[in-house]
């Protein structure tokens, strides 16, 4: 007797296989292996804490051990099911009778079922992160795109390496070149002179770089290793990695063991490290730091972990191998990081096989091979590997006045012959060498090695969200710091001074904007009335709200403030609250007119602010303007109030983003020093030393060092006769090139021709052999 086909038994038998076996691939697919790996039971140990990580392998570790019972159970059942229907052919199966065994058998069921079901829930945001559109994130992150092989696309994105948005030690040296760069375009300008507006996206970059905040971060990493380091010098001991925590904690991994003389340092036997609590300041470790350069030049950043920020120092391990399907992102990250490090120092960086060039000033070369670059570092290395004392050491004892720098070679897909691995394995580690690679061949290495969703320090044990550039990343970057290398150029028109000319009869005497509200910038940030009186603001947002619609008025809409403002999405009533915050802190202070308010209201995406509302810097804009071919007693009279406006550099002691990203810094330091430029000129026209420096020592409160304003100064003080005046003003001069933390600043040639010619010897003395005031006046400005 044939017998009847059941699509529905069929389906079911399908379904169930799927399940018993299309789930758990599907978790192994995503999650990885389900059970703990042992260095990650073996950091737990050693750490006395078990991380969120280790709770999840855990919790998939039992759901592995439930559904293997849920499987047997099922196929145990699937077997009674076939044996019995052979036996008793034709007669329905008996149902299961009551007792344990039909309640257990329902338990396992119900837990597989909500096995299941979390299943497919931990697998939602992996398979949402992996589609063909995924919504962008809010925070300024960008992600390292990757395949199941390298790549350098960005149609990819891995969920785990991180991008520009966490390259904290990059970020940090990135942000501190430009700022340099930025001072000497700004100390080199003269009047007239005027800011490229930057593109769009090198405002982005710049605007995700300054996001981190990360200058604040290595700065408190540089002080705490400098703290410390005679301390493990004397011990033998030599730090190295790093792990910089949200709160401020240091924690150094050692080797050697070693016991801190200081008190704030806390030990950790087990994993041979020392920790710095986030409560002791700066200054605390400042005297202890003082005695000691940079120990550790060749820290590299990682990338995140569940501590912190996790660092390296490349040098004191030797080599690093890198194994990973995202190497060359990783590797990329790694190289850009130490380029830009401030920490590096004099070190040098050789490169291979990742493909950007490497920016002009920083110590970065790219090689052919990775055995040229050997070559070339340990010829370089000169006999520091023969110093009898590893590098660290020899930078904590400051021994023989050297800094012991060291050479670093990247290199990316480049095999390692036994050759090369023998020339670094007889140089050692911490011995000047350090080698970061992406291949297997050396012996004795730390990995930063790939596991399912993550990526393991060995031998830390520690966990590491890994930081990855692309090659337009590391573009992006490159290409604002280039544009702060050209020099402005001379837009407004450089009218001669006159100082007995006089007045076109056609100019009306100059009147001040009418005002109510002054927003000051030229400075430190706050908003005052007519008589003196500071708004009151319960937000910093609101104020900045306020300053950011002043320098905005053309295109002030609420999107275009909640971008500046925020680098995360704010919700609406956020928002809402800190622009009602800002119009009652100015309706304080002073009331708006009848019908009116401070900060319009509109039913559109306009934000207007009111024209009573203005700033110090577009009065003195107006009265520079105006000035402009007056004679000089009249031109003092319009441009003296203006320049008393000057406190210092715009926007001291703020941390707003969107300033120097859009360029209105620059802008505001070229209007700062034109004006006081033109003023110290009109002065020395008419011969008034003493309004020379005054009207230079303004513009110098803006910008310390500005070429212009020095050479004023040395002039002045010659025409007194007072040389010694000039070579303090050239020392001031050097102390300002000396405090650019990136030190390859110059004298600018003009003033050394300057110095020269003002400090040679004169028959009748320096004061006596000048030309006439309005000519050394115009010549100063032609300069």
């Amino acid at each position: 007797m044939s017998r009847v086909f059941h699509p529905i038994r069929l389906l079911a038998l399908v379904l169930l296989l799927g399940l018993l076996v299309g789930v758990p691939c599907a978790v192994i697919a995503a999650m990885g292996s389900p059970f703990p790996g042992l260095a990650q039971l073996t950091a737990a140990w050693n750490e006395r804490r078990v991380p969120n990580d280790l709770v999840v392998r855990c919790g998939l570790a039992l759901f592995a051990a439930l559904w293997a019972w849920f499987a047997l159970t099922a196929l145990a059942e699937f077997a009674h099911v076939r044996s019995t229907r052979r036996r008793s052919e034709g007669r329905p199966l008996a149902p299961l009778e009551p007792g344990a065994g039909r309640w257990v058998r329902g338990l396992v069921r119900v837990v597989a079922v909500g096995a299941v079901g979390a299943s497919f829930g931990a697998l939602l945001p992996t398979m949402h992160s992996s589609g063909a559109d995924p919504t962008p994130p809010a925070v300024p992150t960008t992600v390292v795109p990757v395949s199941a092989a390298r790549v350098d696309s960005s149609s990819d994105l891995a969920p785990f390496a991180a991008g520009l948005g966490t390259a904290l030690l990059f970020s940090a040296g990135a942000v501190s070149l430009l700022e340099a760069r930025r001072r000497r375009q700004w100390r080199a300008a003269g009047v007239g002179a005027r800011l490229t507006p930057p593109t769009a996206q090198d405002v982005r970059t710049e605007t995700m770089l300054r996001s981190l905040s990360a200058g604040e971060c290595i700065v408190r990493l540089d002080i705490a290793l400098r703290a410390v380091a005679a301390d493990l010098a004397a011990q033998d001991a030599v730090v190295l990695a790093a792990v910089l925590g949200d709160m401020g904690e240091v924690r150094l991994y050692l080797r050697g063991t070693a016991a801190p003389s200081d008190p704030r340092w806390t030990v950790d036997a087990h994993s041979n490290s020392w920790t710095l609590g986030g409560a002791v300041t700066l200054a605390e470790l400042a005297p202890a730091a003082r005695c000691s350069p940079q120990p550790c030049p060749a820290m590299a950043h990682l990338g995140g972990s569940d501590e912190g920020e996790v660092f390296v120092d490349i040098e004191a391990i030797g080599v690093l191998t890198v194994q990973s399907p995202w190497s060359v992102p990783m590797l990329r990250a790694i190289s850009c990081s130490l380029a830009l490090s401030p920490l590096l120092g004099g070190a040098r960086v050789l490169t291979v096989g990742l493909g950007a060039e490497p920016d002009p000033e920083t110590s970065v070369e790219a090689a052919d091979s990775l055995a040229a670059a050997i070559d070339a570092a340990t010829s370089s290395l000169g006999s520091t590997p023969a110093a009898g004392s590893s590098t660290f050491a020899l930078r904590a004892r400051g021994v023989g006045g050297e800094l012991w720098e060291p050479f670093i070679v990247v290199a990316a897909d480049q095999a390692v012959s036994p050759s090369i691995a023998g020339q670094v394995g007889a140089v050692g580690a911490g011995r000047g060498l350090a080698v970061v690679v992406d291949s297997p061949g050396f012996v004795d290495t730390w990995t930063l090695a790939s596991h399912g969703d993550h990526h393991v320090l060995a031998p830390l044990g520690l966990r590491v969200h890994p930081v990855g550039l692309t090659e337009h990343d590391v573009a992006g970057v490159y290409d604002v710091l280039e544009a702060a290398t050209e020099p402005l150029s001379a837009h407004a028109e450089v009218v001669p001074i006159s100082a007995h000319a006089l007045p076109p009869l056609s100019v009306e005497p100059f009147g001040e904007r009418e005002w109510s509200l002054l927003v000051r910038v030229l400075g430190q940030v706050e908003v005052v009335s007519c008589a003196g009186q500071a708004a009151a603001f319960d937000r910093s947002k609101s104020l900045e709200l306020v300053v950011w619609l002043s320098q905005h008025r053309e295109r002030s809409t609420r999107g275009g403030a909640r971008t500046a403002l925020w680098d995360l999405d704010v919700r609406d009533a956020t928002f809402a609250n800190v622009v009602s915050d800002a119009r009652r802190a100015l309706a304080r202070t002073v009331p708006p007119p009848e019908g009116e308010e401070w900060i319009g209201r509109t039913l559109t995406e306009q934000l207007p602010l009111h024209p009573g509302v203005v700033t110090d810097a577009e009065l003195l804009s107006d009265r520079v303007a105006y000035s402009r071919g007056l004679p000089s007693v009249a031109a003092i009279d319009v441009l003296r109030p203006g320049v008393e406006l000057l406190c210092g550099l715009p926007f001291a002691d703020t941390s707003y983003l969107w300033t120097d990203a859009e360029g209105i810094t620059s802008s505001l330091v070229l209007l700062a020093t034109g004006a006081a430029i033109e003023l110290a000129n009109h002065y020395l026209a008419l011969g008034d030393i003493d309004g020379v420096f005054w009207a230079t020592g303004q513009g110098l409160k803006v910008l310390a060092g500005h070429e212009e304003l020095i050479a004023l100064r040395m002039r002045a003080h010659s025409r007194r006769g007072d040389l010694a005046g000039v070579r303090s003003e050239w020392e001031s001069y050097e102390r300002a090139l000396a405090a650019d933390p990136w030190a390859a600043a110059e004298p600018a040639p003009k003033l050394v021709a300057l110095r020269r010619e003002l400090l040679a010897p004169h028959t009748g003395g320096p004061w006596l052999d000048q030309p006439p005031l309005a000519a050394a006046a115009a010549a100063s400005l032609r300069s």
